[in-house]
Order: C-alpha cells, then structure tokens, then sequence
C-alpha cells in the first residue's frame, strides 16, 4: 500500500509495511525528508505517562469528557510527535488489546475540520493496532474540546517522552513542524526544557540534502542533533552531497565520535591556508664580518682593512650604481638609506 498523506475529512489510513520490515505511518512529514525515519515508537499501555497527564489535564478542567469512539474516526495529528511505529509494536497492542482490554483511554480532541471526527492528541499506536489488526472496533478515549493543535501536540509530545524519550531526529521533526506553524525558537526552547543553542542545532537536520537524511534515518539513534548540526555546516561549506554523506558513512561504519565530526566540519568551515614557501636565506660568516640575503635584501657587514678600504668601496659603490635607485631628499635621509650596508674600518 502507497504511502499518502491522511485527508481529515477521511477515515484513517492503514499504513504500509516499509522493505525494513518495519511499519510507515502515513503522517505528514517535514519537507527536509524524502521518506520517513525508521525509528520504534514504543507505547506503554499501563498508566505511566498517559495517565498521570490525564490527571494533570482533569485537575485542570481541560478534560472534556471519556467517550467510546469508533476508530474509523479518528485521524493523525498534522504535527505529530513521532514519525513511524514499527510493525511489531502494533503487533505487540493489537495482542495486548485482545487479550487484556483496553486498560487506560487514549486522548483525542475534535476535529475542528469534519465534525463527528477526532484527531489523535495520545495513544495512536492503539489506534493503528485496532486499524490493522482489528483488535478492538472502539476505542476509550478522553475527548478534550478546549485545547488547540499545538496544546495538543504538546501534550502528545510530552507524553511520548515520559514513555520512551524520543531520537533527536523525531524531535527535529516536530520542532521544525511547529516553526512551520509558526512557534518560535524561543517558545519551543521554553516548553521543552531544551536551551535556543540546543534548537538551533535540532534544525540542522532540516538544513542536510535528502540522500544524507535518507542514512541517519536509518542510522537515528546514531546522529544526535550536535553530530547533525555539524553535518549541516559542511555541507553549508562545500555545498556537496557526496562529501557530506562520505563523512556521515564513516562517523556510523567506524564508530567515530562527534568530536571527530566536529573536527572535520571545522577542516572544511575554516580550511588551513596553504603554507608559504620559506624565503630565500643565504648567511655567509667571514671571520671579518658576514653577508645575508633574505629574498630581495641584502646586508654587509664586514670590517676592511685600511690599504683596501678604498678599493673596496669603490667596487662596492659601482655595484650599487646598478641596482640602487637615488633619493631626491636631505642628507640625512640619504644616509638613512645606505644604513644596510656597513663598512667598518
């Protein structure tokens, strides 16, 4: 079965089985993915997280009422805060479903789009077990009517987390949806406990090409959101698909470090400039003095003796005929010109 997107105004879709082996969700996914990241999504059916939030929300007044609905009429989450549930676990609570009941309510809200419709706040994996498997053809579920879609997404969020912390890639993918809504850096930093420099990175998963997105899929529990953002900077500066995944292979085939990687993304962000050839030196020692030339200078520095001093200077003066350019200045600014060379009595 095709992967598709969920209409809200539709039943919901049973998902495909990916060539992994593993179960495609069909939820909308962000637009830095070309297909969906195959990571487990484990829900508890015991009263751990769901429960305790339900409480939370009911102290509150946010909780509606409990009704039975049938699971034809619930719908995903437009920003949902996993991407993809493995067949097995929806294997696992079809089984679970038939043989103990339902044993906590799952937590839907209406759909604002197709009344007599619910979108699915917690406890999708149960819906999808029923969908599937047929293991219950309704489902408990806590209805709140006074909470929008990104309170809602929160809450399933927050939910999944006290179950089973999610991959930094499903995080990336849910904080990149609600930027998309329009929720800033800094309100997300703020409800999830994650600091501004740790959300900047999460989008770095949103910046990489979609062959390299195609591996850490694969690879999820792999590339953290540091080991993702430094990714995101080579690319930014080599702009090439095939250096970025080259690196990514080695960082997960030779178990490398993130420190390794963010020390080639640093080898290509800011690379070594091409050292220069060291100038031409040449030192001659007399035992009266010395001559050095470093490229274009020359120094003399030798002590004549009296009877050849004036030959010396001579010969030396008609050298410097050739090379040396006269100055139109003051005498003093002449003799600062022939300090270089020395001739010593």
């Amino acid at each position: 079965m095709k992967l598709r997107k969920l209409d809200p105004n539709a039943g919901a879709v049973p998902p495909r089985q990916s060539s992994s082996g593993r179960l495609t969700v069909p939820l909308p996914l962000p637009p830095f993915s070309n297909r969906p990241p195959e990571v487990e999504q484990t829900e508890s059916n015991s009263p751990i997280g769901t429960e305790a939030t339900s409480n939370a929300l009911e102290s509150s007044g946010s909780l509606d009422r409990t009704l039975s609905i049938a699971v034809d009429l619930i719908d995903p989450h437009p920003i949902p805060p996993r991407t993809i549930y493995s067949d097995e676990t929806i294997l696992e609570r079809a089984e679970s479903l038939r043989t103990e009941g339902q044993l906590n309510p799952i937590h839907v809200m209406p759909n604002p789009k197709a009344p007599g419709r619910y979108i699915i706040i917690d406890g999708w994996t149960r819906v999808q077990a029923c969908v599937r498997h047929s293991a219950l053809p309704e489902l408990r579920a806590e209805v709140h009517t006074d909470l929008n879609l990104d309170e809602a997404a929160w809450f399933g969020w927050q939910s999944n987390e006290g179950r089973e912390q999610h991959c930094d890639y499903d995080r990336a993918v849910f904080f990149e949806s609600l930027i998309r809504e329009g929720m800033s850096q800094a309100e997300i930093s703020r409800r999830s406990g994650y600091n501004k420099t740790a959300i900047t990175m999460y989008r770095g998963f949103a910046k990489l090409p979609g062959e390299v997105i195609d591996y850490i899929v694969e690879n999820p529990r792999k590339f953290g959101h540091r080991a993702a953002y430094e990714l995101s900077r080579i690319f930014d500066a080599t702009q090439s698909v095939r250096k970025t995944l080259a690196i990514a292979l080695k960082f997960v085939t030779e178990d490398k470090s993130v420190g390794w990687v963010m020390t080639q993304a640093q080898a290509f962000v800011t690379p070594n400039k091409p050292k220069q050839p060291p100038p031409n030196k040449k030192v001659i020692r007399y035992a009266n003095g010395s001559y050095k030339q470093t490229a274009d200078v020359f120094s003399l520095n030798i002590k004549v003796a009296p009877e050849k001093r004036d030959a010396f200077a001579q010969a030396l003066e008609k050298l410097l005929d050739d090379v040396a350019i006269q100055e139109t200045a003051t005498d003093s600014n002449e003799t600062a010109a022939t300090e270089p060379t020395s001739i010593d009595p």
